[in-house]
C-alpha cells in the first residue's frame, strides 16, 4: 500500500485507515503477525510516536465494535427469550377449555388428550424462561 499523507488531517488518523483498509481487503489478516511499531514506522515513513498512536487508536475501535457487538448480541438473546415467552403465554390464552391450537404448542405435549396437563406444562415454561 502506499502511504502518502496529505496535511489537511492527523497523519495517525490516515494511518488507521489506511490500516483498517488493508484489513478489510485481507492484505493484513486477523490474527496475523504484524511487524514492530519501529518497522511499521520505517515502512510507512512516520515517526514511531504517530505510529503507536495510530495502533492504540486501532485498538480503542476495535474494543468499541467488541462492546457493540456483544450489546447487540445480548439485546438479541432477550429479544428472543421474551418472543418465546409471548408465544407460550399467547398459547395460553388461547386455551378455551378444550381447544388450543396445535402450532403453538411443544411437540412433547401435542397429542395429549389432559387439558390441565397441557395448562401445567405451559405455565411451566413460561415461568423457566
Amino acid at each position: 500500500m502506499d502511504y502518502i499523507f496529505d496535511n489537511e488531517r492527523p497523519i495517525y488518523v490516515q494511518l488507521v485507515e489506511k490500516i483498517r483498509i488493508e484489513i478489510v481487503s485481507g492484505k493484513l489478516k486477523s490474527g496475523e503477525r504484524i511487524p514492530s511499531v519501529r518497522e511499521l514506522a520505517l515502512i510507512t515513513k512516520v515517526n514511531p510516536n504517530t505510529m503507536q498512536k495510530a495502533l492504540a487508536e486501532l485498538e480503542t475501535k476495535k474494543e468499541e465494535q467488541q462492546k457493540l457487538a456483544d450489546q447487540a448480541k445480548a439485546e438479541q438473546e432477550e429479544f428472543e427469550r421474551e418472543f418465546s415467552r409471548g408465544c407460550l403465554e399467547r398459547s395460553l390464552m388461547l386455551w378455551d377449555g378444550s381447544n388450543l391450537l396445535i402450532r403453538d404448542l411443544p411437540e412433547e405435549i401435542i397429542g395429549t388428550n389432559k387439558n390441565d396437563e397441557v395448562v401445567k406444562v405451559l405455565r411451566k415454561e413460561i415461568e423457566r424462561i
